[in-house]
């Protein structure tokens, strides 16, 4: 076995060592009501009562990433408790602003859990969550913690003429403009086609690919 694996093997045990530590409190509360897990993750989201037990010691979590992260994905579950995702969004995420401390601007985005949030709601279709989603996505101070918010939006079809504005501030965003052009052809907002184009005549790499994606979905006929 090489020292490189063994020193893998040892980092993955302290973690496993430090993700126990954090959700003890959390993991025998859950027990109490017959609920015995090792990762939160097994948890089954259309419980209500072990829901309530994680929301209510959510911000406990928020000391380990993968316990964060395993706690924020259930309630992204959409499909076993569509309350969850609304939770997130108007109080977890308000939560998480308050006991976070000042962004590293060093730091990768993926360290943020107010990432994972909107990653865990991508595929939401809520009604209910867009008035949040839609305050989120145009906080420019955000920056890329808003990936997964504008994804989100993208579900609301009914509501695409009222996303022109930000979707049009997105495009001007270096950063944000190839999540939002693949959100823009999701909601089929043709109008904005010219300046993805443009944007896709300026970019390298990856983010032309994903012009190039928008534009092609933009151009085949919409669905019936």
């Amino acid at each position: 076995m090489t020292k490189g694996w063994i020193n893998a093997e040892e980092a993955a045990a302290a973690r496993a060592e430090h993700y126990a530590l954090v959700t003890e409190p959390m993991r025998a509360d859950l027990a109490r009501i017959g609920v015995e897990v090792e990762r939160l993750s097994e948890v089954d989201p259309a419980n209500a009562e072990a829901m309530r037990i994680i929301r209510d010691r959510y911000a406990d979590v928020q000391s380990d990433l993968e316990a964060a992260m395993d706690a924020t994905y259930l309630f992204g579950d959409a499909r076993a408790q569509p309350a969850g995702g609304r939770w997130l969004v108007y109080e977890g995420f308000p939560l998480l602003e308050r006991i976070l401390p000042p962004p590293d601007l060093d730091a990768a985005v993926l360290l943020d859990m107010r990432y994972f949030i909107g990653d865990a709601l991508r595929r939401n279709r809520d009604p209910e969550l867009f008035d949040g989603l839609h305050e989120i996505a145009r906080r420019s101070e955000l920056g890329l913690v808003r990936v997964g918010y504008v994804s989100a939006l993208a579900s609301h079809k009914s509501r695409a003429q009222e996303l022109v504005p930000v979707m049009t501030e997105l495009l001007d965003d270096d950063e944000m403009w190839p999540t939002t052009a693949l959100a823009v052809a999701r909601l089929r907002l043709t109008e904005l086609r010219p300046r993805i184009q443009q944007r896709v005549e300026e970019a390298p790499g990856w983010k032309r690919s994903y012009g190039k994606r928008a534009l092609k979905s933009l151009d085949r006929p919409p669905r019936t």
